[in-house]
This record gives C-alpha cells, structure tokens and sequence, in this order.
C-alpha cells in the first residue's frame, strides 16, 4: 500500500465489490453461459486497468513531478517512501556544491602554480643568459691577461736586450776612451 492513499484503496475495493454483486445477481438472471462470464471477466479487468490508470498511476506521476519540483505535500506516500531518496539527494546535491567550490578553487591555484612556475622559467632563462655572459666576458679578461702578459714578457726581452747593447756600447765607449787617452798620452 506504499504509492495508494486510503481513498485510493477504498474506492478500489468498493468498485470491485459492486462488479462482483452485479455480476452474481445479473448472470443468472441473463442465462449466461461460462462464455459470458469469461467476458464479464475480461470487461471487470479492464475496468480495474482503467481504475488504476486513472487513481493510481496518474496520481503517482504527479506526485513524482511534484517531488522533482519540491511542492509534494509532506503527508504523501510518495513523501514517506522516499524519503531516503531524497536524503541521499540533498547530500549528493550537497557534495557536488562542496566539490565545484573545491575545484573552482583548485583551477585557480593550478593557474597560480603555472605563472609563478613561467616566472621562475623567465628568471632562469635571463640568469642563463646573464651566465654566459659573464663567462665571456671572463674569457675576454683572460685573453686580455694573456696579451699583457706576453706584452710583458716581449718588453722583459727587448729591456734585457736593451741592457746588452746598452753594456756593450758601454765596454765599447771604454775601449774607446781608453784608445783616446792612449793616443793622447802618445801624442803629448
């Protein structure tokens, strides 16, 4: 008796009870055979199909579109038998609110993520640069320190040269004073 209310029921039973007197006191008074009654019988189940359509399903249907809507009155059956479903409804109603909160906050801090992580790359990419710059730049300093110091090295060697030709001029003007003043004291 879960979707039927008590007027459902009871009009059920009560049409079913007047079918079945109607047809005891009118079958015999018709002289009705068995075929008769088999028709009387198959008439009696389409009018209880007709009845269940009309004050069973119908209703239910409405009452199912009422739930979807949230306007079901709190004393229908269809109330009392769903009303686990309809538990179970608000908490997954509940938990896909929580979780499209949860992931609207988790795609903002994804695109967080990914512009610090750009702007860790752009830092590392200008330090990378930044990098071989100065190692040419020390590479310039050291070719710059090779030429000075082969600069340095060719004027240690022309002042060493300078040096001999300067003490060789130097026993040379000797000799040649000493020639001088031998000439002298010759001639004098």
């Amino acid at each position: 008796m879960g979707l039927l209310d008590r007027a459902s029921v009871l009009w059920g039973v009560a049409v079913a009870v007047v079918l079945a007197v109607v047809c005891a006191v009118v079958a015999p008074l018709l002289g009705l055979e068995p075929a008769s009654i088999l028709i009387g019988l198959v008439v009696g189940l389409v009018a209880a199909g007709g009845f269940l359509i009309v004050r069973v399903l119908e209703p239910t249907e409405r009452g199912l579109k009422a739930l979807n809507d949230g306007t079901l009155a709190d004393d229908h059956p269809l109330q009392a038998q769903c009303r686990q479903l309809l538990a179970d409804a608000r908490a997954g109603r509940a938990l896909v609110e929580t979780l499209s909160g949860s992931a609207d906050k988790n795609a903002i801090s994804a695109a967080q993520v990914s512009f610090a992580a750009d702007q860790l790359k752009l830092r590392l990419d200008r330090q990378v640069e930044e990098t071989a710059q100065m190692a040419e730049y020390a590479g310039q300093i050291t070719e710059t320190v090779r030429e000075s110091s082969e600069q340095a090295t060719d004027a240690a060697t022309m002042a060493l040269q300078n040096k001999q030709v300067s003490t060789e001029g130097r026993e040379a003007l000797i000799s040649a004073i000493d020639s001088v003043r031998a000439v002298h004291q010759q001639s004098g």
